[in-house]
């Protein structure tokens, strides 16, 4: 190693040695130091090597591929510009003094390019808030796959209420409905935007029960049922039981003569007890006979007695009881007949005679 003579005002550190070959580089002009600054135009570190001072001797590591690694906080006084691809921020809080963020910032033309936030929800499906430029609308997800759009201004579509009766109403913006009660109805509105309806009932007549409006017993009376509203095509089979209808309700003035027909009465339906016969004994002579069953005696001069005017189906019997020789005569009523005469005679005690009628004559059966 040579040593050349060191010139007593130099322009920078002098080192001794060939750059070449050398750990020790030549001198240089552009490698200044004084009191308070290093002026060099490039510094090498190995790889891993660290920068720092006193108290943090390695602030900043640069490794092998480049990336340059802080120890400590990076206050930047100026603008920071990143050129790069991908910004990652490895941190708790971010703050942000700004008030507005500008996303999509080199777009020009007509956007094409969706933009928004999203939130990572870890196991969960992402959330995110965005700005939907096909439909020119903000919109959000709550599960990551169905978006709904953001309202803007108040809507102006109207609606049309109709009721029963009456004319139709639009209910514009700021409009209020009025829900009014009715005949036996009335509404009460709550806090809760609730309107409840109450129907106004006695409950001794009408009653609400398990949320059923029903008519009780004494709801319905026969005052309360127009003549000739019920009839049988309002009646289901079966309807109309004995247990449905009060003792003696049911009269021969309330069944028409025509509704009471063999297909309605059941076979064996109409026994002895049920037949409303009536039974006479006293009679004058030509009384007019009025019972179904008669009783006549004709003592010693006899008596004659006459049957009612005919009626088609009706039937008479009449017995003479006692053993007087006195005939009991059974005579026509006017100009009809019994078996083709006017009149029959019964001699013997306890002998009878039954008539029928086909509603123009009587015969004996």
């Amino acid at each position: 190693m040579s040593y050349a003579p060191m010139d007593r005002n130099p322009s920078g550190i002098i080192y001794f040695g060939s750059s070449a070959s050398d750990q020790v580089f030549e001198s240089n002009a552009n490698f200044t130091f004084d009191g308070t600054k290093l002026v060099v135009p490039n510094i090498q570190l190995p790889n891993g090597g660290k920068i720092g001072n006193i108290s943090n001797t390695g602030i900043l590591t640069l490794a092998s591929d480049g990336v340059a690694t802080f120890s400590s906080g990076v206050v930047i006084e100026g603008d920071l510009t990143v050129n790069g691809d991908v910004v990652t921020l490895n941190t708790t809080t971010l703050t942000v003094e700004d008030n507005i963020i500008l996303l999509n910032k080199n777009v020009t033309g007509v956007p094409s390019l969706d933009a928004g936030l999203e939130i990572n929800r870890g196991n969960s499906a992402n959330v995110k808030l965005i700005y939907d430029e096909g439909t020119d609308q903000w919109k959000f997800t709550n599960d990551g796959s169905q978006y709904y759009a953001i309202p803007t201004g108040i809507p102006t579509t109207s609606f049309t209420f109709s009721g029963d009766s009456g004319t139709s109403q639009t209910l514009n913006n700021g409009d209020t409905i009025t829900v009014a009660g009715g005949s036996g109805i009335s509404t009460v509105a709550s806090a809760t935007d609730t309107v409840t309806v109450h129907l106004n009932v006695d409950n001794s007549t009408v009653e609400v029960n398990s949320d059923i409006l029903r008519i009780k017993d004494s709801g319905v009376t026969s005052s309360k049922i127009a003549t000739g509203a019920v009839n049988t095509t309002q009646l289901a089979d079966s309807a109309v039981s004995s247990i449905k209808l009060a003792s003696d309700s049911v009269t021969t003035s309330k069944i028409l003569d025509s509704n009471v027909t063999t297909a309605k009465i059941a076979n064996g339906a109409i026994t002895e007890s049920k037949l409303n016969r009536t039974i006479n004994s006293v009679f004058s002579n030509n009384d007019t006979i009025n019972s179904d069953i008669n009783l006549i005696t004709g003592g010693s001069g006899g008596v004659t007695v006459k049957l009612p005017t005919p009626s088609s189906g009706k039937i008479v019997i009449v017995k003479k009881i006692d053993s007087g020789n006195g005939t009991v005569t059974v005579s026509r009523n006017s100009t009809d007949t019994i078996d083709g005469t006017t009149s029959k005679a019964l001699y013997y005690q306890y002998e009878s005679m039954t008539f029928v009628s086909d509603g123009t004559n009587w015969f004996i059966v």
